[in-house]
């Protein structure tokens, strides 16, 4: 089931140290409109050392390459300044998430 995920994902990017996965973004797209970031996710232990800032540059500037105008994710709790850095915007508490017009 996981590798038919990651095989339909639009665009994937990853970090690793030697053979192991430390870092992951990953995003669903109609690849013309809209997209969904829907993981981002860097091992604890691998926080706070820009890995997670490079994934999410990497992944807005492929929605940029692609013309992608709205992007959307789901936000971890406590995790929200950390995309507000890169222009997400929370929505209305009836519609949870975040949003990114490009």
């Amino acid at each position: 089931m996981l590798y038919e995920g990651l095989k339909n994902s639009w665009f994937i990017v990853s970090a690793y140290n030697d053979d192991k996965l430390v870092a992951s973004g990953r995003i669903v797209s109609d690849g013309f409109i809209q997209c969904f970031i829907c993981e981002m996710i860097v091992l604890p232990e691998y926080q706070n050392q820009g890995l997670g800032k490079r994934i999410m540059e990497n992944l807005l500037n492929h929605c940029k390459s692609k013309n992608i105008r709205w992007v959307q994710l789901a936000c971890a709790k406590g995790k929200k300044a950390f995309y507000e850095k890169f222009g997400f915007q929370e929505r209305a508490t009836e519609a949870p998430g975040m949003n990114l017009f490009l």
